[in-house]
């Protein structure tokens, strides 16, 4: 019985070979390849290495994957994203050099480049949850709602108290389920307990949080006593134009897909 061991010994062309035998010599060599492949003696390919195979193994059967959904997508489905904000001081932008350097038009210039935006907002400074919660006005079908308020229930509010008044809060805002952004309190102190609770309640209710009271930790982002600002000069206590730029840079973070 023949058994081939796929090696070709029809020889090599040697430089003392006349132009006839070298002739002859290449038409060995062609056919005993020809044979080769004819018995299954073609090459195979050289083996991958272990971790490579692992690789393809893990993989070959993933699916692709989607493309994130915008979470305002539906907001901007008639045309123009209705937003609507609701807050104490900072939302009216205090101790940025000019109001339009504040968090609220920085984020409504964010959001203007996915489009048309139609923004209202109402704010008091000074106030507490409950008072704000009593001015409120919002549009008939908001796409997004960002509520930024507590700071000044830090110390003077029940953080029970607190709980109820934001929960109502939301709730009346939530009617329409429209995307729901709930900005942390800007204090100094025992401003735990009072996250955590703006946190647990948005999120209950599909929210997303944004903390900031570590922004005001950082000097460079609050204003000097004293230097000028809107609406007048600056009382060290609200963030600069830097500390604004952060918190829009925030909001706008948690609503990128």
């Amino acid at each position: 019985m023949f058994v081939s061991d796929c090696h070709s010994r029809a020889g090599i062309i040697r430089p003392s070979d006349s132009l006839g035998d070298s002739l002859k010599r290449l038409a060995l060599i062609t056919a005993a390849v020809a044979a080769l492949a004819l018995s299954g003696c073609a090459q195979t390919p050289p083996p991958v290495s272990e971790k490579v195979q692992q690789a393809y193994d893990a993989n070959k059967t993933l699916t692709p994957q989607s493309p994130p959904v915008d979470p305002l997508a539906k907001g901007r489905a008639n045309g123009s994203l209705s937003v609507y904000f609701i807050g104490d001081s900072l939302t009216d932008g205090w101790n940025a050099t000019t109001q339009p350097q504040a968090f609220r038009p920085r984020v409504v210039q964010a959001l203007q480049k996915g489009g048309p935006v139609d923004a209202t907002a109402v704010y008091k400074a000074g106030a507490n949850t409950a008072t704000v919660a009593a001015m409120s006005t919002p549009p008939a079908s908001p796409g997004l709602v960002i509520v930024e308020l507590g700071t000044n229930d830090v110390n003077k509010t029940d953080i029970g108290k607190f709980g109820t008044d934001y929960a109502a809060l939301l709730d009346s805002l939530n009617a329409t389920k429209p995307v729901l952004v709930c900005v942390g309190t800007w204090q100094f102190g025992t401003t735990m307990g009072f996250d955590s609770v703006i946190e647990s309640a948005c999120e209950a209710r599909g929210g997303r949080f944004v903390k900031i009271g570590d922004i005001r930790e950082n000097p460079a982002m609050v204003a000097v006593k004293g230097s000028s600002g809107y609406p007048d000069a600056a009382d060290g206590n609200h963030p600069n134009d830097a500390g604004h730029t952060e918190i829009a840079r925030r909001i706008v973070a948690a609503l990128t897909p």
